[in-house]
């Protein structure tokens, strides 16, 4: 389908293709609920139907002792009884929640989830009303300073605390605690920490670390999601090589020494970060307690997508971010900072000459640590010549929230079945249906196994499916079908699959209406329309042994756990089938002619990881690869078809065999093999140093996909220099290609003339040559002219070519006629020798504000036809 064929309403209902816009308009969308699923918030309040095998713990006691809240009496005995006793508890569900209804609960110890424990789930009522809170001032039986946290998790061993969560409660470490932590969490493959308030009540707000996934190892994937920590030394850790972390929607406030320490070859994967602080906000590298030096392993990675860092006080001689890594993947983006002596600052003595350096305070576009090819810059790494400098930045979508009705608008199987219960083996394929035909909005099932041999449809009324961390299992044959009748949005959460070698239950999207998965384990997933809905994953991990393929829709995931086996000769051993082997996919994730956005993807095992064809998208906002399962040159980690495909920051475990070829990229026919992402050594230090982005796309994609113009310096078209313009040699670095301009003599003019496909406001961005290696610049022109030609005039801009190296650097909207009736002219003035560095041109189209709020998003930023002008033009 050619997207500029069609009208508004098409396009809403067809285009897999997407627009990256400005981060002003994405927040008028979401205010007017623009662009988004139409669907209502979530309550602040959590609560269960009395039959739904959900633990209340006020209900329990032992010795006498209650779990009472507001008596002023300490919990920390009962509580922990309580643990222990539904950790061994094997009678019931594998998964059990206890439900911790609204009050305060006085703690004076650690509450610890004993031994090697999973499926463990802690669920308060609300996040401002369940509260537990560490008595002041505690001393440890030593009569040392108590250094525990309010709740441990657990370590050490294998990573395989599945499905442990906690939600909807606020850890106070109360005043007088200084070695005291919020939360020491873990969960494996599929778990969550959400909608938590970790904060110190003291006056300085004294405390270790209030939320910490760096304690020990062996911890993740796992999310953390709408996570808020106030006061602290530090108030979040992540470290420890084993496995990935997500993150998005984190605040952080008034923390004491650092809001993020990021260390100990973690990978960690966050979207959206909000910090007010007077201290650096992250920090990559290194546990910030050692030093840097040529044997270290500690080297963060990190993935940031959107936030603002805003500095107060003391940060004015601060940096938002330091990168002190010695070989480490930095990929930002869309992160506002204000307030801070600098945005990131990085430590170049750690690997000299290699990376880029620190940026100023304010917008951090798009930052890489490492860089293409052989520049030893930050970019992308590339395939082909044609390819932007840019990972990809499909639009970002909020993973839609339905209603959450009060328990007494909840149905249940039973409700219709006496019979249908969990555990018995039973089919319960027929009471669940009646249910769901019931006309109830919410159909529940009990905690344990529940049997669907079947057919299911999420017809009707019903809009939430959801399960108090049961389980759907079945002999053979059970499926749960969206098909075409019933509500726009429909969300199935807290439910997961037979962990065993049995067939699994398959979710068959059979219709456009949108689906949401939630907390899911064991999903194996059907996309069997021609065109099926929007698709949404939160916290899922994959059990299909037929991989995912995604095709003719739109999918944005968090925390996607897959860990399919993929081989492309079709069949491995396997004694559990009759003639000995098993087809096996050729990718564990397929995107056809689909569009997949993913905040952190961990995987396992050998085969392809992501295959993208006929056209597809594919945005990986980190991969984290584990387990030692070699793949040859067949199976590349990443296969691209005439698609478009970005990955920022693809980690293999250390010690694991990896892949032959990192990646196969084909474009009209021709193919490239990258064994890896490697842009070569310093000659200060023979490590190797991967680019933090790899982008597999062309500047024609581009313009599809965000509505912009670029120019090249090396286009042939709509670029023309006057004077003596020299390539570089030294230093290249160039937006497409490797290359940039330069001029010193007075006169000298590079003058792009983009063809327009329609009138309208366009966002002007420039973009030169970036600061490498920290060295000085001071010949670049301070004040290099630029001129712009607009429908009313000419405006003259003037830049500092010192600062701001390597970004695109906004010059403000204008208005621009349609064709090429616009300029842009770099001018070389005064008589100094400094140079005047050219090397490419953005223009964004601005939708107007009414199309916004007439909810015609991508209609109005998509309705003209054009293509960019240049190279790629034929």
């Amino acid at each position: 389908m050619d997207l500029f064929d069609v009208n508004a309403d098409q396009i809403r209902s067809e285009s897999r293709g997407f627009i990256r816009i400005s981060n002003l308009l994405k927040n008028i969308c979401v205010v007017f609920g623009v662009g988004g699923a139409a669907v209502s918030s979530a309550s602040a309040d959590v609560a269960f139907p009395d039959d739904a095998g959900v633990i209340d713990v006020t209900d329990f006691s032992f010795n006498g002792m209650n779990i009472r809240p507001d008596d002023g009496i300490d919990d920390t005995v009962a509580f922990q009884k309580l643990l222990d006793q539904t950790v061994n508890d094997t009678t019931g569900g594998r998964d059990r929640i206890l439900y911790i209804p609204d009050g305060v609960y006085n703690v004076s110890d650690t509450l610890q989830i004993p031994g090697a424990a999973r499926f463990i789930n802690l669920q308060g009522q609300s996040r401002d009303g369940t509260v537990f809170k560490l008595q002041d001032n505690l001393q440890g039986s030593n009569a040392s300073a108590f250094n525990g946290a309010i709740f441990n998790f657990g370590g050490g061993g294998t990573a395989d605390r599945f499905e442990n969560s906690i939600r909807d409660l606020t850890l106070d470490i109360g005043s007088g605690n200084a070695g005291a932590s919020g939360l020491e969490f873990n969960a494996s493959n599929q778990g969550v920490a959400r909608d938590l308030l970790i904060r110190s009540s003291d006056p300085g707000g004294a405390g270790n670390i209030g939320f910490d996934v760096g304690y020990t190892g062996t911890i993740g994937p796992l999310l953390v999601k709408n996570l808020t920590v106030e006061g602290f030394d530090t108030g979040i850790r992540s470290q420890f090589e084993s496995n990935s972390k997500v993150f998005e929607d984190i605040t952080l406030r008034n923390q004491n020494a650092l809001g993020w320490q990021n260390s100990n070859t973690a990978t960690v994967m966050v979207r959206n970060l909000v910090s007010e602080n007077a201290v650096p906000v992250i920090d990559v590298g290194p546990d910030i307690d050692r030093p840097v030096d040529a044997t270290d392993p500690g080297n963060g990675r990190i993935v940031l997508v959107g936030g603002s860092l805003t500095g107060t006080g003391g940060a004015a001689s601060e940096a938002a971010i330091r990168v002190r890594n010695s070989v480490p993947s930095v990929y930002i983006r869309d992160v506002e900072t204000t307030g801070y002596g600098q945005a990131i600052e990085r430590d170049l003595t750690s690997i000299p000459r290699q990376g880029n350096a620190g940026l100023p305070d304010g917008l951090i576009e798009e930052y890489w640590f490492a860089g293409p090819s052989n520049n030893r810059r930050g970019g992308t790494f590339q395939a082909f010549d044609n390819t932007p400098d840019t990972a990809l930045g499909l639009e970002i979508r909020d993973t839609p929230q339905v209603v959450n009705e009060a328990p007494d608008a909840w149905v249940s199987p039973t409700d219709f079945d006496a019979s249908a219960r969990p555990n018995d083996g039973i089919d319960d394929t027929a009471a669940i249906q009646a249910a769901i035909d019931s006309g109830a909005r919410t159909v529940y099932l009990a905690n344990g196994d529940w049997t669907v041999n079947g057919e299911i449809q999420l017809s009707g009324n019903v809009e939430r499916l959801i399960g108090t961390e049961a389980s759907l299992v079945t002999t053979g044959g059970g499926r749960v079908v969206l098909g075409e009748t019933g509500a726009d949005t429909v969300v199935v959460e807290r439910i997961s699959g037979d962990l065993g070698p049995n067939p699994r239950v398959v979710y068959e999207h059979d219709s456009d209406r949108t689906w949401v998965f939630k907390n899911v384990s064991q999903w194996s997933y059907d996309a069997k329309a021609d065109n099926p809905g929007d698709l949404y994953l939160e916290d899922v991990a994959s059990g299909d042994p037929n991989g995912e393929v995604f095709r003719n829709q739109n999918v944005w995931a968090r925390q996607y756990n897959n860990e399919v086996l993929a081989d492309s000769s079709g069949t491995v051993d396997d004694v559990r089938e009759p003639s000995g082997e098993r087809e096996v996919p050729e990718a564990k994730i397929t995107v056809d002619n689909a569009t997949l956005w993913v905040l952190g993807l961990k995987t396992e095992q050998a085969g392809t990881i992501v295959k993208t064809i006929n056209g597809g998208q594919t945005e990986l906002l980190g991969v984290y690869r584990n387990g030692p399962q070699e793949s040859d040159e067949t199976n590349p980690a990443f296969l691209t078809v005439d698609s478009a495909f970005s990955v920022s920051t693809f980690s293999i475990r250390p010690g694991n065999a990896g892949y032959a070829l990192f990646a196969r990229e084909t474009r009209d026919g021709v193919t490239v093999d990258v064994p890896d992402f490697n842009i070569g050594t310093s000659p200060d230090d023979p490590r190797q140093l991967f680019a933090g982005v790899y982008s597999a796309f062309d500047d024609e994609a581009l313009w599809n996909l965000r509505q912009t113009v670029y120019l090249d310096n090396a286009d042939t078209r709509g670029v023309s220099f006057e004077g003596d313009w020299q390539t570089s040699t030294a230093g290249p670095g160039g937006f497409i290609g490797e290359d940039f301009v330069f001029s010193r003599d007075a006169g000298d003019t590079a003058t792009f003339t983009p063809d327009l496909p329609v009138e309208g406001e366009y966002e002007v961005a420039v973009r030169w040559v970036n600061d490498a290696n920290g060295q000085n610049h001071s010949d670049h022109l301070r004040d290099a002219l630029i001129e712009i030609l607009t429908r009313d005039g000419t405006e003259s801009i003037t830049v500092d070519q010192d600062i701001n190296g390597g970004m695109w650097v906004t010059l403000g909207t204008f208005w621009f006629a349609e064709g090429e009736a616009g300029q842009i002219t770099f001018r070389v003035t005064g008589s100094s020798g400094q140079s005047l560095i050219v090397d490419g041109v953005r223009l964004t189209l601005v939708p107007e504000p009414s199309t916004l709020l007439g909810g015609l998003v991508l209609g109005g930023l998509c309705l003209s036809r054009g293509r960019r002008r240049g190279r790629a033009a034929r």
